[in-house]
């Protein structure tokens, strides 16, 4: 059984990891493993040259603080409060 996407009306099937044919060329990859979850928006974990787990979290914590979350939405509570033009319409009100 295969995934079927579909791009711009062209049919893509994916076939399940299960169901691929190992071979050599891909027993050599580096193969990282994602799984997300309700606090996590992206678990990894890969193996390092030495055969060790690494991994790496991304929350939404981290995003927040990437995109500046927080100071933006002060200044749109504040924009909100303030009036935005001579007809006393809030920016909420247009």
């Amino acid at each position: 059984m295969s995934r079927k996407f579909t791009d711009n009306e062209v049919n893509i099937l994916v076939p399940f990891i299960e169901e691929i044919k190992i071979t050599s060329p891909i027993k050599k990859k580096k193969i990282v493993i994602d799984d997300s979850g309700k606090n996590d928006l992206a678990n990894f974990m890969k193996l390092d040259s030495n055969e060790n787990p690494v991994y790496i979290k991304y929350t939404q914590r981290q995003r927040d603080h990437y995109t500046k979350k927080k100071k933006y939405n002060e200044i749109r509570k504040k924009l909100a409060k303030e009036s935005c033009n001579k007809n006393g319409f809030k920016v909420k009100d247009l």
